[in-house]
């Protein structure tokens, strides 16, 4: 698929033919459903001042549509090298001007360059090994609870009006100074506002 044809009818299957088979076939656990990216990216971007960061980022699907979708900026950090690579050649090959990709660690990321973050699941992989991408991320409940740990140190410290979106997480693991201020999808897709 051509991402210059990218409209609201473009499916899942469509968009994830641009991955070869090894990468398409994680889709439907690891890569946001474009429904649920094309919602929390129109959540997220409140203004074309708009920065939003998704942590975990796979493949870029999320920021990719968000970009497609919005005049908001995204950026997707990812620890798999060879993933971000993927994504970086997709937006350079779409001539996709408002996103990036990032191959860190979230841990090492300044939170208070961003408006907004988006959250699906990113440290899933570290305590469920039935579903794993690779064999890259470390089997580790407490690496799981550190970094649970990090991105709550992290959101409670920035100013109110921060927003998250957050897809199939745990509402306890949002901080308590962040409140909800609608859901969609069964309540599996969340947005939340920093308030206090």
């Amino acid at each position: 698929m051509d991402l210059k044809n990218f409209s609201e009818n473009t499916t899942d299957e469509d968009f994830d033919s641009i991955f070869k088979s090894h990468i398409s076939s994680h889709s439907n656990l690891h890569w946001t459903p474009l429904k649920i990216a094309r919602t929390a990216a129109k959540w997220l971007c409140t203004d074309d001042s708009s920065k939003i960061l998704d942590i975990g980022s796979g493949v870029g699907k999320f920021c990719t549509v968000g970009a497609l979708t919005t005049n908001g900026n995204y950026i997707g950090v990812e620890k798999r090298g060879n993933l971000v690579n993927i994504s970086n050649v997709i937006i350079q090959q779409n001539k996709i001007k408002n996103v990036e990709f990032i191959n860190d660690n979230f841990t090492q990321l300044d939170f208070s360059n961003y408006t907004g973050f988006y959250l699906y699941n990113p440290f899933w992989e570290n305590i469920a090994n039935d579903c794993l991408i690779d064999n890259k991320i470390p089997i580790s409940e407490a690496l799981y609870q550190e970094y649970n740990k990090i991105l709550s140190i992290k959101l409670s410290a920035l100013q109110p009006g921060v927003l998250v979106a957050t897809y199939l997480i745990r509402e306890e693991d949002i901080p308590l100074c962040f409140t909800m201020i609608k859901h969609d999808f069964k309540g599996n897709l969340i947005l939340w506002r920093k308030t206090k």
